[in-house]
């Protein structure tokens, strides 16, 4: 309990958000397991028939199989311009250049 308290708010959010992260990776890991399963039975051979292996994540899709990322053109812009003014502080520095 003492750590507890002694935690700043920044700590605690962090803590938090760590547990977070591990419990959504167990569940994610839990559903790919299922998916696992899942396609082991569907593609399993049957006499007789021709036995057509179908893709994961085309029998069980899952919502992260989906995700992509969204960056703004104002963002990329952003970091453009902070990696060119760090570039140009190290060229124009002449601290750098001298060898010392």
């Amino acid at each position: 309990m003492d750590e507890f308290l002694a935690l700043t708010p920044r700590q605690f959010f962090n803590a938090v958000g760590g547990f977070v992260d591990k419990e959504e990776a167990k569940i994610k890991e839990s559903w790919e397991q299922t998916r696992l399963i899942i396609t082991v039975i569907q593609n399993k051979p049957v006499y007789g028939y021709k036995n057509r292996v179908q893709d994961a994540k085309k029998i069980l899709p899952l919502p992260w199989d989906t995700e992509k990322v969204k960056i703004d053109k104002e963002e990329i812009e952003s970091v453009k311009d902070a990696i060119n003014a760090m570039n140009n502080g190290f060229k124009d520095s002449s601290e750098f250049n001298s060898g010392n």
